[in-house]
């Protein structure tokens, strides 16, 4: 596996253990096993649905480091997460 995808990789786990308690386990626990089995940008796209249909958020620090994950992946976000950013306290417009 090359640095990138091993960084994106171990950047959803952090997400995804933050994300615990916010979604329900079942959901968290599959998106975990999506990203160790080589698909983390398929879990970060799940993540993004599940936050958006639970209307759930993850702490300031913890949405950026899903942009990061998303940014190193080449995936957009979907405008809900992007928004949410933002109302994180994220500088960029």
């Amino acid at each position: 596996m090359d640095e990138p995808a091993e960084v994106a990789e171990a950047e959803m786990l952090r997400v995804l253990d933050a994300a615990r308690g916010v979604l329900p386990e079942s959901q968290v626990a599959e998106m975990t096993d999506l990203v160790r089995a080589g698909e983390p940008g398929v879990a970060l796209e799940i993540l993004c649905a599940q936050l958006e249909e639970h209307d759930a958020t993850l702490p300031p620090g913890v949405l950026l480091e899903l942009e990061a994950a998303a940014e190193r992946m080449e995936i957009h976000l979907s405008p809900w997460i992007v928004r949410e950013l933002r109302r994180g306290g994220r500088a960029d417009p």
